[in-house]
């Protein structure tokens, strides 16, 4: 009778109705992503390459004589992704209907055939990040689709991965109008359409800030147990381990094991901090990265600038002094498409940024408890350490030096803590809370509530539109 019961309420209930609208937004999503075409996203053509090797039970990278860190792949997946890479960089380039068809015919060649491809920048990231695109390149090729077609179903299943996993998040708590308009920006779109890991880790990130406010906020939560404890565990070192500049959200676990006096929460949190840093170590000692030419070995500058930080700060404030980069930093946050080659309009970046800010005000509430002042504290921190480490990070991987500004860093990189920033803004809000009830909402409450909902509608309206046109106008 229980197994029966809860059956009824899975069909009848929320669940079922946030299952409809998985699917909904998947297929939404998939269809729209079906104007761009493929290795249109920076690095996605390096992403698709690491994939493969996953799949095909490769863990590591390997470094050719003479060639940067990559590995062997299959011969015709090789050839699709160097002739969609004509695209890039490149506005006014299209394909005719004959390239296009020899592109999408191309077949996987025999397990013999295969060429060495490198991509260095995919060595830093456990490779645990790309399971669903593994899974969907694996699949694929054992069912004989074209590499095309392949594609495709990759293109799907990492969107359905990360629209599943933030419907999930949402539905353990609500994080306020500004978040959503974070998720609705045409960059967080673009990239969620196609499959690199910047949608999917962004899904993770809000499952392990979901996770994490409701077992902040519910100490006594019966979903609490070993299960969700791992679940939130490993979105956290795929988070930390693809994405270095959000290693301060390892704090998460032992803030909760601080204020909620449970132990287990630090082991977990320690077993993640050792697992990450084991790799980043293995990833840094054994990855060969020349893209950018320098004098200095990361080692040598992460030294270098710990011995004297303050002058990371002085490189920092020239970089942020420069109109031309600021502006490069909004635009890009907000949206410059494709291999940063598809700008929008300068009045949509206007519009955006007006909506964006309403979002953001609507956003703010006051502290309702002590909880909720070191929820709010936790999240504000990890936000901005988040942020310097953006700029760190770049600095000693990605500039020569020495160096007046900081090289490599693009909007979209800021996308996670302006995330976890409006969190912050907005507080604990957990729907699991039993302790809550079923309240009643004033006149005020239920006012706003539905300000916040119009707001964020049209807002959606607004993105989903300049991104149509903006992808229409370019591809």
């Amino acid at each position: 009778m229980k197994i029966k019961s809860q059956l009824r309420e899975i069909w009848h209930g929320s669940l079922w109705n946030r299952i409809v609208l998985w699917l909904l937004l998947t297929a939404s999503g998939w269809y729209l992503s079906q104007w761009v075409p493929p290795m249109q996203s920076p690095d996605e053509n390096h992403h698709i390459a690491r994939a493969y090797l996953l799949g095909q039970g490769g863990w590591g990278l390997q470094t050719a004589p003479g060639k940067m860190s990559g590995g062997m792949i299959d011969a015709g997946l090789e050839e699709y992704i160097q002739l969609n890479m004509f695209l890039a960089g490149k506005p006014g380039f299209k394909f005719t209907e004959p390239e296009r068809a020899y592109i999408h015919q191309i077949a996987w060649q025999s397990a013999s055939s295969k060429k060495y491809f490198e991509m260095p920048g995919t060595g830093y990231y456990l490779p645990l990040v790309y399971l669903p695109h593994a899974l969907g390149l694996r699949v694929s090729e054992a069912l004989d689709l074209s590499i095309h077609h392949s594609y495709q179903v990759t293109r799907l299943l990492v969107l359905g991965a990360s629209m599943g996993l933030i419907l999930w998040a949402l539905s353990i708590f609500n994080p306020g109008p500004g978040v959503l308009a974070m998720l609705l920006l045409p960059m967080t779109l673009f990239q969620m359409l196609l499959p690199t890991i910047d949608g999917f880790t962004t899904a993770l990130s809000l499952m392990v800030v979901a996770l994490f406010a409701r077992g902040f906020q519910n100490a006594t939560d019966s979903d609490d147990t070993i299960i969700s404890s791992f679940f939130a565990s490993a979105c956290l070192l795929l988070v930390v381990t693809s994405r270095i500049h959000l290693l301060p959200m390892l704090l998460l676990p032992f803030v909760s094991s601080w204020r909620r006096r449970k132990f287990s929460d630090a082991v977990w949190g320690t077993g993640v901090a050792v697992i990450a840093a084991a790799w980043m170590i293995l990833a840094l000692t054994q990855t060969v990265d020349t893209r950018i030419p320098r004098m200095h070995t990361t080692s040598e500058l992460l030294k270098h600038y710990s011995i004297a930080p303050w002058e990371f700060f002085i490189v920092l404030w020239k970089t942020l002094s420069s109109t031309d980069m600021r502006e490069f930093y909004w635009h890009s946050f907000i949206g410059i498409l494709g291999w940063l080659d598809a700008p929008l309009l300068k009045t949509h970046y206007i519009w955006i940024s007006g909506g964006l800010l309403l979002c953001i005000l609507f956003t703010i509430s006051p502290p309702r408890s002590m909880k909720d002042m070191a929820f709010r504290s936790t999240m504000l921190f990890i936000s901005i350490a988040s942020t310097l480490l953006i700029f760190f990070a770049l600095l000693i991987t990605w500039t020569p030096h020495p160096t007046e500004t900081i090289a490599g860093v693009q909007g979209r990189y800021f996308i996670i803590p302006a995330i976890l920033f409006c969190i912050a803004l907005h507080g604990i809000n957990s729907k699991k809370n039993p302790a809550q009830g079923r309240t009643h909402l004033t006149t005020t409450r239920s006012a706003l509530l539905g300000i916040q909902y119009l707001l964020v509608t049209l807002f959606a309206a607004m993105c989903f539109f300049i991104l149509v046109s903006s992808l229409n106008a370019r591809y």
